[in-house]
């Protein structure tokens, strides 16, 4: 597996860009949307966020951060993301309602997450239909390639020379201010 300098901010993969609502409402669209005019509506990843946008044939656009359409100082909302892939906070969809990333079901959190091979697992909840599961072992024949999968990687699975740590105490961070890093997938 070649890391690239995506690591630290990734998009969403174009063959593994679906997740599958448990409710039956269809398959659900993560992005890397093609169209031209649809570009700035693809998903984002990064170590603090998530931006852009998801779409369901039956629910709509989901709005993954308020920041996507200059909202944000009249309704302050977000997808969160940690540099360990910890997903959290909360979505937008004029059909859906809210959408909870980080939902607690019987006292324990069943936020979503993102693997060291960066696939999105877990569930969210939706306000008005329930469950969306993350989830790339489905083994759903209805819905192949169901699955989330992004070029971020959280901090455990990045190379040394790229993982937004100082990893050897030299104040320094990273390629190219680490003098002793090569390039970016540099141990």
């Amino acid at each position: 597996l070649s890391l690239r300098a995506s690591v630290t901010v990734g998009t969403i993969d174009s063959t593994f860009r679906s997740s599958v609502f448990s409710d039956g409402f269809g398959r659900l669209n993560a992005g890397k949307y093609t169209d031209i005019a649809l570009d700035s509506y693809n998903v984002v990843i990064n170590d603090l966020s998530l931006t852009g946008y998801m779409w369901g044939e039956q629910i709509g656009w989901i709005n993954l951060n308020c920041s996507n359409t200059n909202i944000c100082g009249t309704n302050d909302f977000k997808v969160a993301n940690t540099k360990y892939g910890i997903v959290s906070g909360y979505a937008w969809g004029e059909n859906t309602g809210w959408v909870n990333f980080g939902p607690f079901v019987n006292n324990s959190a069943t936020t979503v997450t993102i693997n060291n091979s960066g696939e999105f697992n877990g569930y969210a909840w939706t306000q008005n239909y329930g469950w969306i599961k993350f989830s790339c072992d489905t083994g759903d024949a209805d819905y192949p390639n169901s699955c989330v999968k992004t070029d971020w990687r959280p901090v455990p699975a990045r190379p040394l020379c790229n993982n937004t740590l100082d990893d050897d105490n030299d104040f320094m961070i990273d390629y190219p201010s680490d003098g002793g890093c090569l390039n970016l997938e540099d141990n």
